[in-house]
C-alpha cells in the first residue's frame, strides 16, 4: 500500500489497485461507525438512493461523485450530508466508503467540493 494526504492505495493483485476504505475508517476511529448513522429509504427528486447502505446522494456532492469516478473511486455514501467542524473549518460534509467530501461554498467551482485529508488523519490515527 501507499499513503497520500487524501488516500491510501492498496495493491489487490489480480483485482488491481484500489483505494482504501478511509471514509469508513475515519468514522470508526472517531467512535462513530457508519452503520450507526440514520438511514433513509428513498432519495429526494434529483438525488440518487443507494439501497446497499441506505443513504442518498444529492447536490452539490452528486455531480462531483458522478464526474470524478463514482462508485469505483468513492464507494457508496455511508452517511447523509451533515454539518461538521474539522480543525478550524465548519461546513457540510458527506462520508463515502473511501472518502469524505466537503462543501466549500467560499471557493469558486470546481474547488467548492474538496476531498478530506483522510490519508493524513488515518495514518496518524492508527
Amino acid at each position: 500500500m501507499q499513503w497520500f494526504e487524501r488516500d491510501r492505495l492498496e495493491d489487490h493483485g489480480s483485482q488491481g489497485v484500489m483505494a482504501g476504505r478511509l471514509g469508513a475508517r475515519v468514522l470508526e476511529l472517531d467512535g462513530r461507525p457508519w452503520e450507526t448513522f440514520p438511514k433513509v429509504t428513498s432519495a429526494a427528486a434529483g438525488c440518487q438512493y443507494f439501497e446497499p447502505t441506505g443513504h442518498s446522494l444529492c447536490e452539490p456532492f452528486l455531480s462531483y461523485w458522478r464526474t470524478n469516478g463514482g462508485l469505483e473511486r468513492f464507494g457508496y455514501p455511508i452517511t447523509e450530508p451533515t454539518d461538521e467542524t474539522i480543525e478550524n473549518w465548519s461546513g457540510t460534509v458527506q462520508y463515502f466508503e473511501r472518502r469524505r467530501m466537503e462543501h466549500h461554498p467560499e471557493n469558486q467551482p470546481p474547488y467548492h467540493i474538496l476531498l478530506g485529508l483522510l490519508g493524513n488523519r488515518v495514518w496518524h490515527g492508527e
